[in-house]
């Protein structure tokens, strides 16, 4: 028989690396389990700072800070995008730079001021244009409807989730593209241009429903499912 060699049998099972947690914390974030994914986040950040890789660290934060923010951790999730924003400043990452100031913008939407808000939109959007970064600007243009949208100001808002769906459906981005569709759809419904919001709702609905099963695509689907109830109350608007 073959024995174990002694050092063998005390040994542990290695410890996970930064990218094992990294990858771990988006599964689970695709999976909706939000708490389980800043756990696996904020090791990664650790694990990132110990190996010297604040390239890393930096993509790390944005991730944690959504994480954040979907949990309504207001300002761990503000505390997240600041360090990124600090290490892509120091790496003269900017891209990263650009992703951050979106972020930024998004999470102040719901915390406030809004001229805050609007400031770190507009200042992502005038550089991920500079840059050609249209996955960025995709993004930072929904979060620019969305804030237009909580002002009520419905050209603007429509103008960017218009232009977003434009943007993501170039880069390929089918999530994206369904949720500034469902977006634009909604404010439409909420102004009672109804006949408007039918064909981005469809539009919106039939890119979601193409797409692998997520977290994410559920609430796509509950979110136009209720959109279509809304628009089922004026089916003299909309035949």
């Amino acid at each position: 028989t073959i024995t174990r060699p002694e050092s063998l049998e005390k040994s542990e099972a290695p410890s996970p690396s930064s990218v094992e947690k990294d990858t771990e914390g988006l599964t689970f974030f695709y999976q909706g389990n939000i708490e389980q994914a800043i756990d696996s986040w904020v090791s990664a950040a650790r694990l990132y700072d110990k190996e010297g890789s604040p390239d890393g660290k930096s993509v790390v934060l944005i991730r944690l800070s959504q994480a954040y923010l979907a949990a309504g951790h207001y300002k761990k999730s503000i505390a997240s995008l600041e360090a990124s924003l600090s290490i892509s400043k120091e790496l003269g990452n900017q891209n990263r730079i650009a992703a951050v100031f979106g972020n930024l913008g998004n999470v102040y939407i719901a915390v406030g001021p809004p001229d805050k808000a609007y400031k770190y939109l507009k200042k992502g959007e005038r550089l991920a244009r500079e840059l050609g970064n249209i996955g960025v600007l995709a993004d930072i243009l929904n979060n620019l409807g969305n804030f237009h949208a909580s002002r009520n100001n419905v050209r603007e808002a429509t103008q960017a989730y218009t232009e977003a769906k434009v943007i993501a459906e170039k880069g390929n981005n089918q999530l994206l593209a369904a949720r500034s569709a469902a977006n634009a759809a909604m404010v439409y419904i909420r102004t009672g241009r109804h006949r408007m919001s039918k064909p981005l709702l469809d539009e919106a609905f039939n890119l979601t429903q193409n797409l692998p099963d997520s977290h994410e695509k559920a609430y796509g689907l509950i979110t136009i499912g209720l959109s279509y109830v809304d628009l089922h109350k004026h089916p003299a608007d909309t035949d």
